[in-house]
């Protein structure tokens, strides 16, 4: 019968020297698997902090009235360069909303609410720019880019993106200040040829127009063109006829059992002005 006997030296150490080798390319595989697996994580955080930064820039642009200023840090006259702020208005209790950043984060105060911080201490704010961009005839937008780098004493980690984008603002303009064009008789509101036109308009002062005036149609060979009947509401006190008044027609309304009478402010050959009746 033979004999079982254990390893030999040689033996023993080939076994070992595989062992070794098998173990650290295991280990080897792990390391790079976590290293990996680390590395997703930052790039998923710093990804989604800047979604979350685009999304909160999207929603309070496309929900304001006015995009007022860009500006450095908190001081509303320094210009935009590196951790700006953006001033947001609005006829609700969040005007002004104001985005501002500076290096440990990005901030949103919404009227008098307390200012919160919409990124977290997970990544370092390395700029955040805004650039105002008003369109000729259209909405005005947002330039927003914005560069995030994930916290980690590992340069490994130390993940960095960057994201551009541009938002525009969707809702009704409400405007605190005049309405100047660029240039004197070269813009219009709402365009004839189109026939992109203005609904209704309400105003509580005079209305002085350069062109003509249509209602009710776009064909005008006149200062005034009504297609349709014309009312002369007599709610207030008929003025005193003057050179001022000259021209006015106005609509006396009667009791009952007498007529109304339609008058025109005009002045008689001594230069004499009066309320004159035609009808």
């Amino acid at each position: 019968m033979r004999q079982n006997r254990g390893f030999t030296l040689v033996e023993l150490i080939i076994y070992i020297g595989i062992f070794s080798v098998a173990a650290s390319f295991l280990i080897s595989t792990m390391i790079t698997a976590v290293k990996i697996e680390n590395k997703e994580i930052a790039a998923t955080e710093v990804n989604q902090q800047l979604k979350f930064i685009l999304d909160t820039v999207q929603r309070t642009v496309s929900n304001s009235s006015l995009i007022e200023k860009t500006y450095e840090g908190t001081n509303e006259s320094n210009p935009c360069s590196n951790f700006c702020a953006l001033k947001l208005r609005d006829l609700t209790a969040n005007d002004p909303t104001i985005i501002r950043s500076d290096a440990n984060g990005v901030y949103l105060k919404q009227g008098s609410n307390s200012e919160t911080n919409i990124t977290n201490s997970k990544v370092r704010i390395n700029s955040l720019v805004f650039a105002k961009n008003d369109v000729p005839g259209g909405n005005a937008t947002v330039q927003v880019v914005a560069s995030l780098t994930y916290i980690s004493t590992s340069p490994d980690l130390s993940i960095t993106r960057t994201l551009a984008s541009a938002v525009g603002r969707v809702s009704a303009a409400t405007f605190d200040s005049d309405i100047l064009p660029d240039a004197d008789a070269t813009r219009s509101v709402g365009q004839i040829g189109p026939n992109l036109r203005w609904k209704d308009g309400n105003f509580s002062g005079n209305l002085t127009i350069g062109g003509n005036v249509g209602i009710g149609t776009t064909t005008l060979s006149q200062k005034l063109e009504v297609n349709g009947g014309l009312r002369l509401n007599t709610a207030v006190a008929k003025p005193t006829c003057d050179s001022s008044t000259r021209g006015t027609f106005w609509v006396v309304q009667s009791g009952a059992g007498v007529k109304d009478t339609v008058q025109v402010c005009a002045k008689d050959a001594t230069d004499a002005y009066t309320w004159r009746t035609i009808y």
